[in-house]
């Protein structure tokens, strides 16, 4: 009962120094979470409790100097560095740094094993315990018999999961963001895939909340397929530097190289059949070319906003200026060019895009935030999602016999998915469809336009 202390500490030692599956060690280790610094678990390593060692005990010639006994555990507060407890034949414990385990031959020398009993009968007789000291201590392999091996069941309650399942990717914030950085003398954007390893397989550097602060090392992806290394303070930089103040980031008109239509797009005879003006841009698209050297499609709608000018100038050079989609703004537009070049001071050149906040993508479904989580490796979205559900979940109300209520109401809901600045946190908020019930009276609802709009209006 003694060495139940012993035990107790090394245990609970050991677990501090043990990474474990834990998302908010972040593959580190209970003590460097608490101090941020790693650990030294060199006293830890070369030995198990309760292991057969040799040590060097202070005796006078001719009994020997090299002793057999036990481990019991790291003597922290005596001595140098590497003292440890040991048990020794008298059942006394004595602190020694000069300590060395059994080696394999030793183990299965008979010599050796008839030390190792009397060791055992020795305690027992001190403690006045059973003379019966065929233990599972003392074996040839050094190993417990199958008679007392744990249970599979007892295993698994009591055995501490391993973290191999855990990847410093799972929960990474920067992980899957777009974000433009300098590549040798041009600008380029990449996406964030993973995190930068030593050659040990380690991730390098550690997280801090403060981005200065903040030494780890993630590799970033290119649209030709080509890999780089930027520090996570570089990254940070580059990506709020590149957002307004909503987040949305910008992206460079380089050329517009293409359009696009769908079946839902209107025709010039649908138009000449309606007999009357029709403003739409449903259905159209255009293929862009950004100064970082990607290429996407945008619809028509975001095009027209951001650049009216350089959209109206493709319509008119791609004979397409008299599609329904185009004639009635692209005669107007280019008829007030040049006052409208002079207004647009702000943001010129510039399309700040709605699909993504922070060099965070946004989704707009539920499926979709699912998507992504599934090509990214990470469960932001999914644990956002199942987060406020379980907040919202306190508002619904069921019948036990799950009948209908009375004279209800149907309104539809919907997820809306937002990203927070910081620690660019995956937000989900359910949301009904208000505009399908009457106001309450008592109410006062005010519209809001947005800044495109107003500039529009006084071009």
């Amino acid at each position: 009962t003694e060495l139940w202390c012993y035990a107790m500490e090394w245990a609970a030692r050991t677990m501090s120094l043990t990474a474990h599956n834990l998302p908010a060690l972040k593959t580190r280790t209970p003590e460097e979470a608490l101090n941020g610094q790693t650990p030294d678990i060199s006293e830890f390593a070369n030995h198990s409790f309760f292991e057969w060692i040799w040590y060097r005990d202070l005796r006078t010639y001719p009994e020997p100097s090299i002793c057999l006994g036990r481990w019991v555990g790291v003597a922290s507060d005596v001595g140098q560095p590497m003292t440890y407890w040991i048990l020794t034949e008298k059942c006394t414990i004595i602190a020694r740094s000069s300590v060395k385990s059994l080696q394999a031959f030793e183990k299965l020398d008979a010599v050796i094993i008839s030390q190792q009993e009397a060791f055992m009968r020795s305690i027992y007789e001190q403690k006045a315990l059973s003379s019966d000291f065929s233990s599972p201590w003392i074996t040839a392999d050094d190993k417990e018999p199958d008679d007392d091996v744990v249970p599979d069941w007892e295993a698994e309650v009591y055995t501490t999961p391993e973290a191999d399942a855990f990847t410093p990717e799972s929960y990474d914030e920067y992980l899957s963001a777009q974000v433009t950085l300098p590549v040798g003398g041009e600008v380029r954007r990449g996406q964030v895939v993973r995190r930068k390893r030593d050659h040990n397989g380690r991730p390098v550097g550690v997280r801090n909340s403060n981005p200065i602060l903040d030494t780890r090392e993630y590799e970033v992806e290119f649209p030709d397929g080509t890999t780089q290394s930027y520090a996570a303070n570089v990254i940070a930089e580059n990506l709020y530097s590149q957002v307004d103040e909503e987040g949305k980031s910008y992206s460079v008109l380089s050329e517009i190289v293409g359009h696009d239509k769908d079946s839902s797009a209107m025709t010039i005879e649908q138009l000449e059949a309606s007999g009357k003006p029709c403003f739409t841009t449903v259905g159209w698209r255009l293929l862009v070319s950004w100064k970082d050297g990607t290429s996407s499609y945008v619809p028509l709608r975001e095009m027209k906003d951001a650049f009216p000018v350089e959209v109206a100038e493709y319509a008119t050079a791609s004979m397409i200026a008299k599609e329904p989609a185009f004639r009635w703004w692209v005669p107007f537009v280019l008829k007030k060019r040049d006052r409208i070049i002079s207004k647009i001071t702000k943001g010129k050149g510039k399309y700040w895009t709605r699909t993504h906040k922070y060099g965070i993508e946004l989704p707009k479904t539920v499926a979709e935030a699912l998507d992504i989580d599934r090509r990214t490796g990470t469960t932001f979205w999914r644990e956002a999602i199942e987060k406020e559900m379980k907040n919202v979940s306190v508002a619904f109300k069921f019948n036990d016999d799950d009948s209908i209520p009375i004279d209800y109401k149907h309104i539809t809901c919907h997820m809306v998915f937002e990203v927070k600045m910081v620690g660019l946190v995956r937000k989900a908020r359910l949301v009904a469809g208000g505009h399908l019930t009457d106001p309450p009276v008592d109410s006062v609802y005010s519209s809001v336009v947005t800044r495109e709009s107003v500039r529009i209006m006084f071009t």
